[in-house]
């Protein structure tokens, strides 16, 4: 499995990499390995929710990462390393609630050096810094860590093997609203926005009273991300899995829901083989995805509802 994540190593991120070299270099068969690995994981996670978070929140956590079938698909049977995020991504919420902001920022530039999109949450993490010296002094330190941690993938960014190009410039795969946007506006245009939506969006949450709630902010940026994303798979849930659990809003029912309706992807490669994959990506990608927009727009509207209604409590 090393080898072949080799030659993926400019999309990696160096943490990543390394842990792969780790466990395919222990005895065994690699799947134990991989599976321990989650397992560890999980077990941190639910440590940091038993020391930390509340008894509602350890219980949603034993059922998320015990229990959840999308969990155990993409983790234990796909072997996606995206489960060592979670223990990290909670902690980060709960260091932040317990007014612990650099330990904080630390599992945050941690999270980033496995997967680089948690660098998008550093504008919360840099505003819960009591003043603005220890922000300009968080900031600097942490560019320096994501350029560190950037630098594999910058430097083969020319080849015409880079993964980070590749991936940024072509990869597209179960999406919904991308295709729209790209019709629209370009290609370019449209992965531009992507990225740059979700990040204007992090900044103003940073800036407002919102980023004391870290979870819920959490929640709304790498949401944005992943639905306005050229690629959605599966796995990358578990990016959202731990601000579900953390996070008291309407919105973690639309997280929920993407647990239940994610899998449907996989039916693209029995279509594959009827030479049907384009129907999927045209048509039933809005059984997947139709459903989630429609609850936004419920969230939405009862939302505006709540904003407009008279308050008589002082009649």
């Amino acid at each position: 499995m090393y080898k072949r994540q080799l030659l993926l190593s400019t999309i990696y991120a160096p943490l990543a990499v390394a842990l792969f070299a780790a466990l395919d270099a222990l005895p065994g068969p690699q799947p134990l390995a991989y599976g321990l690995s989650f397992l560890m994981a999980e077990g941190a996670a639910l440590a940091l929710l038993w020391a930390y978070g509340s008894r509602r929140e350890l219980r949603l956590g034993l059922w998320g990462l015990a229990l959840c079938p999308l969990l155990i698909l993409v983790s234990y049977n796909g072997l996606h390393f995206d489960a060592w995020l979670i223990p990290l991504l909670i902690g980060w919420v709960l260091l932040l609630r317990a007014q612990r902001p650099g330990l904080a920022l630390l599992l945050l530039l941690i999270a980033a050096a496995l997967r680089h999109w948690p660098a998008l949450l550093l504008p919360i993490s840099l505003m819960n810094l009591p003043t603005w010296r220890g922000r300009i002094g968080g900031a600097l330190v942490s560019i320096a860590a994501l350029l560190l941690a950037l630098a594999p993938q910058l430097w083969h960014y020319s080849s015409a093997h880079s993964g980070l190009r590749i991936y940024g410039q072509v990869w597209e795969m179960n999406d919904a609203l991308f295709p729209l946007l790209a019709a629209g506006i370009g290609q370019s245009a449209a992965r531009a926005l992507a990225l740059g939506v979700p990040a204007l969006l992090a900044l103003g949450l940073g800036l407002s009273s919102l980023r004391r709630d870290p979870a819920l902010a959490g929640l709304l940026i790498v949401g944005t991300l992943l639905l306005l994303s050229p690629t959605f798979f599966p796995w990358y849930w578990l990016w959202l899995l731990p601000f579900i659990l953390l996070a008291r809003s309407p919105l973690t029912i639309v997280g929920a829901a993407l647990a239940a309706v994610l899998p449907l992807y996989y039916l693209r490669f029995l279509l594959a083989d009827l030479g049907q994959a384009p129907w999927f990506d045209t048509h039933l990608i809005w059984l997947e995805f139709g459903p989630i927009f429609a609850l936004i727009l419920l969230a939405g509207l009862a939302h505006v509802r709540r904003v407009r209604r008279p308050d008589h409590s002082g009649a």
